[in-house]
């Protein structure tokens, strides 16, 4: 089953407004701050019923309190996933793993060529795959067609790595981050293809902080709501034709 999660900082205002307007699954940016007041990131998350994913600070800067208070809050919260950037996985991710084998690590891709984006596929055992890095920078904003291509020969040959979903509502040209309603074309063709491959982790709508309203955020599960109405009643190759 697909699971349409938002991000925001663990803050309450943040939690209320995610949970008003429907969602239930959630990831968690950290820095280091927020790691070392971990027990109320905790205390405040018990009050929504809602899963969890992290995303492991973007610095290089992490003592070993910091990394074992990044493994406290993953069990205390029975997280999903971490989410690392691969420079910082490097610098980490060893050590993480030594200290806890069982955390769930998923290295995302950034700013990778084509020839890149292939060498971190292979070379990490659990991927985050963000499909507005894909289409931006790996693709060079190249027609949906060619992302969806792109996407189906992905999961064809990894999909048994794909841990984590970041998809914001990218369109060439515009800002990055916006809300998936700003995208349905290539929202509705990339869930398709998640749906076809059974992925059943977590896909993020990763906004700008802007966008984290209610009203906003409600829309991206209706949009949602809309794919999965089609989905039930559409055969998906008519709407790929669409999309294509």
């Amino acid at each position: 089953m697909l699971k349409i999660a938002t991000k925001f900082s663990p803050q309450r205002n943040a939690f209320e407004t995610a949970y008003q307007a429907g969602f239930r699954f959630t990831e968690l940016p950290l820095n280091r701050e927020l790691l070392s007041n971990w027990k109320s990131i905790v205390e405040l998350s018990r009050e929504y019923a809602m899963a969890y994913a992290l995303h492991a600070p973007n610095c290089n800067k992490l003592d070993e309190v910091a990394l074992n208070n990044l493994c406290d809050l993953y069990f205390a919260l029975d997280c999903h996933t971490i989410v690392f950037h691969e420079a910082v996985f490097q610098t980490y991710g060893k050590t993480l793993s030594q200290m806890e084998p069982s955390l769930g690590i998923a290295v995302e891709n950034h700013r990778l060529s084509p020839p890149e984006f292939m060498a971190w596929a292979n070379k990490y055992q659990q991927l985050t795959l963000d499909i507005e890095h894909l289409w931006k920078f790996t693709l060079a904003d190249a027609p949906l067609s060619k992302l969806i291509n792109a996407l189906e020969s992905f999961l064809k040959d990894f999909n048994h790595k794909l841990h984590h979903v970041h998809m914001p509502g990218y369109i060439p040209g515009y800002s990055k981050h916006r809300p998936m309603y700003c995208s349905r074309e290539m929202v509705f063709a990339v869930l398709d293809c998640f749906a076809a491959s059974k992925f059943d982790g977590f896909i993020v709508s990763e906004t700008q902080q802007r966008y984290q309203n209610e009203l906003e955020l409600r829309m991206d599960l209706l949009l949602f709501e809309a794919w999965r109405s089609s989905n039930q009643t559409t055969p998906r190759t008519s709407r790929k034709g669409q999309a294509a």
